[in-house]
């Protein structure tokens, strides 16, 4: 057996192997970019060819194919002349291809295995564990090549002849931007005596891994939308659970995931899929609707960075939004973050402000009358003065109101603010009426007023003043309160009645309210007794019945008055009706 002659390196890689007589046996020959190197190794009972795989790069997965669970996506398998193949499965966890006995050589019969990239990606490594065998009966079996690899320039960089291959291969160069790789055994004409070869031959492969490249990222088919998308600016800040919706496409490897970085923390993720370890060749979803939801209340107060980042399978990223956002979960006021608060509201607006609320018709000042002092003397109560006050009695009315009038200076300089925001909250003490809110501001001598109607009934009342121009929250409070009692009416239908006769009593809430329990009483014993419990119908009416006894003669006296419990949904105050009298003879 001959060895190799030696070609220059100066020709041409054409014509490395010759077509006349060219008889290797455990030669292997690899690429070597552009031509390939000729390498003599010996083949003993356990050899493994492992040759260096083309380095890995950013955007790379690996699929693997045969062994468990059998699978073998875009292999094929091929032949020129009639042979078997297992086509493009594993049965029994092998991909072969045979040539048949008695092939004859007429345009070089071959059988192969091949693996084919999916669309948008191209091959950067095999590791096979890939077997060539021959039967060697006669010398014809000389002229079965077995070839593996990527052939860009029609030669394999993997080569071997007859029984000269390696038992198992593991590793297979592949040139950069392979799009297909194949093993193949080829019955060549070498010998012009012979014109076929008698004996099959195989190449199988029992499983693998094929690393594909990707060298596309994932981009955005529509508009970043949803709540957090509006949170901007302060006054749109985030609060609660915000989220965000995108419709992303791929076109190599697949969508592994969108995720939602806050600060560059990952806070969210899309619905995404587990591309490692895969049989699949595309093993991700191309297209991802994606809907990221957050609680912002996980999040600080203020100015924070936002991201949507969609990964492929081959870990390939794509920004599809970079923004800035505002959290607020809490009302912006003092001890919020100032990128929140903004500017002060007016010149001179503080967190260090005062402000004051009272009912300037609940002032009293003494009669002129007073300044004698025979008059103080003899009325020495009603000639003392009193300052308005926070709280406010009164009865209902349906066209009246009443003033609360305050003003907000500056705590530590005692200087005014004129311009001031103020707002007004007026709360029902009880029932399910809803809050009253007013605004204003202050005049240049720092006050204000407002004027609620007499017939919201009773409310607490809350009075706040802002110091920057994005606060919802106020500086600084004053609180005032406001009693309305309701007028209840009651009337007999007779003022004078023979005794052991019955008189009947109609009533009504002058603020119509429906559902308000009330109780009538009668005057005996010298204190007040309930005959009977009501409660008021539609209209706030309400009515009941008192009977006399044989011997109760004399002037009998009557009221009503309104008894709600704390879960009545009436707003104001019981106060009694006017007394009735009845004479009984």
């Amino acid at each position: 057996m001959s060895s190799p002659r030696p070609v220059p390196q100066t020709k041409r890689c054409s014509m490395l192997l010759t077509r006349r007589r060219l008889r290797l046996v455990g030669v292997l020959i690899a690429l070597a970019t552009p031509c390939f190197l000729s390498l003599s190794m010996t083949a003993g009972p356990s050899a493994v060819i492992g040759l260096a795989a083309t380095p890995a790069s950013a955007g790379t997965y690996d699929v693997t194919y045969c062994g468990t669970p059998g699978v073998a996506e875009n292999w094929s398998t091929g032949a020129t002349t009639p042979g078997t193949s297992s086509g493009g499965a594993c049965p029994g966890g092998r991909i072969f291809a045979n040539l048949p006995q008695q092939t004859w050589v007429q345009g070089q019969a071959s059988a192969s295995i091949t693996f084919t990239a999916p669309d948008n990606t191209t091959i950067a490594g095999w590791h096979p564990s890939l077997r060539f065998t021959a039967a060697k009966t006669t010398e014809n079996t000389e002229r079965i090549h077995f070839n593996a690899g990527a052939t860009p320039n029609g030669n394999f960089p993997v080569q071997c002849i007859n029984l000269g291959c390696p038992p198992v291969i593991t590793d297979v160069p592949v040139y950069a931007g392979a799009k297909q790789i194949t093993a193949s055994a080829a019955c060549v004409d070498e010998r012009p005596d012979f014109t076929l070869c008698e004996f099959t031959a195989d190449v199988s492969d029992t499983g693998g891994t094929v690393t594909l490249q990707d060298d596309t990222s994932p981009q955005a088919r529509s508009q970043v939308t949803g709540s957090l998308t509006a949170a901007g600016a302060p006054r749109t800040a985030a609060k609660g659970t915000s989220n965000v919706h995108v419709l992303v496409d791929d076109t190599g490897s697949g969508i592994k995931a969108v995720s939602l970085q806050i600060d560059g923390t990952t806070v969210g993720t899309g619905p995404g899929c587990s591309p490692q370890p895969t049989t699949k060749v595309v093993p991700c979803p191309l297209t991802q609707d994606a809907d990221i939801a957050v609680d912002t209340t996980h999040i600080a107060d203020g100015r924070h960075t936002a991201k949507l980042v969609a990964t492929d399978a081959s870990g390939n990223q794509s920004t599809l939004w970079d923004t800035t956002i505002f959290v607020a979960n809490t009302p912006i006021g003092p001890g919020s973050p100032d990128e929140l608060r903004g500017d002060p509201i007016v010149p001179g607006a503080t967190d260090d402000a005062k402000i004051t609320a009272t009912w300037p018709s609940t002032a009293r000042k003494p009669s002129k009358r007073c300044k004698t002092a025979s008059y103080r003397k003899r009325h020495r109560a009603a000639c003392k003065s009193k300052p308005a006050s926070s709280l406010w009695k009164g009865s209902y009315a349906t066209k009246s109101g009443v003033t609360v009038t305050g003003r907000v200076t500056n705590k530590s300089t005692k200087g005014i603010i004129p311009n001031a925001p103020v707002v007004l909250t007026a709360t029902v003490t009880r029932g399910g009426a809803a809050p009253i809110r007013l605004d204003t501001r202050t005049n240049e001598n720092g006050r204000y007023s407002f004027k609620l109607p007499r017939n919201a009934g009773s409310r607490d009342v809350q009075i706040g003043t802002l110091a920057r121009v994005n606060d919802e929250r106020p500086t600084v409070t004053a609180g005032a309160r406001m009693l309305v009692r309701s007028t209840l009416r009651l009337r007999a239908n007779r003022k004078t009645i023979r005794a052991g006769r019955a008189v009947r009593f109609t009533g009504a809430l002058r603020d119509q309210a429906a559902g308000v329990p009330a109780v009538l009483e009668v005057y005996s014993g010298g204190k007040w007794r309930v005959f009977s419990a009501v409660s008021t119908s539609a209209n706030g009416r309400f009515s009941a019945t008192y009977k006399f006894g044989k011997d109760g003669r004399g002037v009998y006296k009557f009221r009503a008055r309104a008894r709600p419990t704390s879960s009545t949904p009436w707003p104001y105050a019981g106060s009694p009706s006017s007394t009735v009298r009845i004479r009984v003879r």
